[in-house]
This record gives structure tokens, C-alpha cells and sequence, in this order.
């Protein structure tokens, strides 16, 4: 799609522009999520949140609305479903990415969680106790504080 898509309005002469621009913009919004996967940018990710909400919405009012709009010209018609057709092709390969980072993602994250989980059971008490030399003292009947555990805010 061209940038001056993107600035045509919803009025009842355009609809089906519009909505390609939508989603277009829908689709520029899974690629920087995409990006943003790829780059573990949490940030970005948060902030995209609230866009892609957004750019589906709209995709979704605008393609009612275009639907409901009278029949253009054949000529219309048929460069409306090239452009169509191409929108879908970009969105479908973009969501499919998008869908396997979150999948790969949400496994990353399962696993720090269930190896975090792991660490502190294996500090909780009843486990081996070790002097502050280093020594496993666990034979002896006395007892020192487990380590500490720290958590990273970075991840």
C-alpha cells in the first residue's frame, strides 16, 4: 500500500480504500510486534499492545462499513480485489509469525518461570546446608541460611 492511503477518510466514496489502509496499518503494527519479538524489546511490546488493539478495531469497523457501501464500477471492483487479495496475502504470512514468536515467547517465558520455581524449592528448607566456606555441613546438624535468590527485572 502507498502512504496516501493511509490519509484517505471513510467517507461513503472510499470505503474500500479505507479499509485497505486500515489494514495496511494493521499490518505495519504486526510487523514492528514481529520486530519486537525478535529483539525480546518488552517495552515496545507494551506499547504496540494498545496499537494493535486499536488497528484491528478499526480494520473491523471499517470493513462493515465498506461492506455495506453500493457496488463500485467493475473496474473498481476488480483493482479493489487485487489490492484486497495482496493485503491478505502480507496479513496471513505476518500472523502467522507473529503467532508462532507469541507461541515461542510464551514457552520462553514458562520456562523461567518453572525454572525459577525449581531454584527455590531446591533453597527451601530441608535441603543441604553449606558453611560459609563452601563445605556441606548438612552431616554435621548445623545449619546455615540458604543462599540468596535474586530475580532479574531485565527479562
Amino acid at each position: 500500500m502507498t502512504a496516501d492511503l493511509a490519509a484517505v477518510s471513510t467517507n461513503a466514496a472510499t470505503p474500500g480504500v479505507a479499509a485497505l489502509a486500515a489494514l495496511d496499518r494493521l499490518g505495519d503494527v504486526l510487523a514492528r510486534e514481529n520486530a519486537a519479538l525478535r529483539a525480546r524489546d518488552r517495552r515496545t511490546l507494551e506499547t504496540l499492545a494498545a496499537e494493535k488493539r486499536a488497528a484491528v478495531d478499526e480494520c473491523a469497523r471499517l470493513l462493515a462499513f465498506a461492506a455495506n457501501a453500493p457496488d463500485a464500477s467493475s473496474d473498481e471492483a476488480g483493482s479493489a480485489a487485487d489490492a484486497v487479495r495482496r493485503a491478505r496475502s502480507r496479513l496471513a504470512a505476518l500472523m502467522e509469525e507473529n503467532r508462532w514468536r507469541l507461541r515461542v515467547a510464551i514457552e520462553a517465558n514458562r520456562r523461567l518461570v518453572e525454572t525459577i520455581a525449581s531454584a527455590a524449592q531446591a533453597q527451601a528448607a530441608g535441603g543441604s546446608a553449606y558453611a560459609s566456606d563452601g563445605r556441606n555441613d548438612a552431616g554435621r546438624g548445623r545449619k546455615t541460611n540458604p543462599p540468596a535468590l535474586t530475580f532479574s527485572r531485565a527479562l
